[in-house]
């Protein structure tokens, strides 16, 4: 199959764009040197950003997210970015990852957090298969107190799914991602409505599906309803 020009050009501008950004990246990987931080091999890849293993000069390990500003949508810039950080830099519980610097350069952003070593629990199943009722329990008990706790501070996650289930080294389970979080009160402690589509479709919470307007505490998904 022959391509058009048109096509080649285009293809051409994806890698040269491509090629830009790496080397931009590895510039600026320099100056979080600086900081006291290496970055490692990658460990996950999302649609404008990617994770990878990082460590301090202590030898202490994390999972860096680095969020290139020119592939994220401006939709995500200025209005769901500020949200997670927002969140993420006010939450502490035992069974949810912990974000413990947040650095921003001019073209891109990183997130330094717990770092999983066995990964998310749908890789966990697809590796090992479905769970014994008793090691469900083993699971989802610190999930439930994870969302409980998020609850109570008036959070709702938005996007609860085994892909953001992860397992540190201890199989110790924590909640991550909270790229689609939100409150649920207003600054004058107002409950608010949302009519946001976001999550996945296989996991998302009924209200979602119906495309209807609910509060947000019911948004959390069906994962805690199986």
């Amino acid at each position: 199959m022959q391509l058009s020009l048109q096509m080649v050009q285009f293809l051409l501008k994806i890698l040269l764009m491509s090629a830009k950004l790496d080397f931009v990246a590895r510039s600026e990987h320099k100056l979080v040197g600086k900081m006291g931080f290496r970055i490692g091999r990658t460990i996950g890849k999302g649609t404008y950003s990617k994770v990878c293993l990082s460590t301090n000069s202590k030898g202490d390990k994390f999972a860096c997210k680095i969020i290139r500003k020119k592939l994220a949508g401006s939709d995500f810039i200025e209005k769901f970015l500020p949200r997670e950080i927002e969140i993420i830099t006010a939450i502490k519980h035992p069974n949810i990852i912990q974000v413990y610097k947040i650095m921003e350069t001019q073209q891109v952003i990183y997130m330094f957090m717990d770092y999983c070593r066995d990964g998310d629990l749908l890789e966990y199943i697809r590796e090992y298969g479905c769970f014994p009722e008793e090691k469900a329990k083993h699971y989802f008990r610190p999930l439930v107190e994870a969302v409980a706790y998020l609850h109570d501070l008036d959070i709702a996650h938005r996007d609860i799914k085994c892909e953001n289930i992860f397992l540190m080294a201890n199989k110790q389970v924590k909640l991550g991602d909270f790229g689609f979080a939100r409150m649920c009160t207003d600054a004058y402690g107002k409950h608010v409505l949302s009519d946001t589509f976001c999550g996945s479709a296989a996991y998302a919470a009924p209200e979602i599906l119906k495309v209807s307007v609910c509060l947000c505490p019911k948004l959390s998904g069906k994962i805690l309803n199986a």
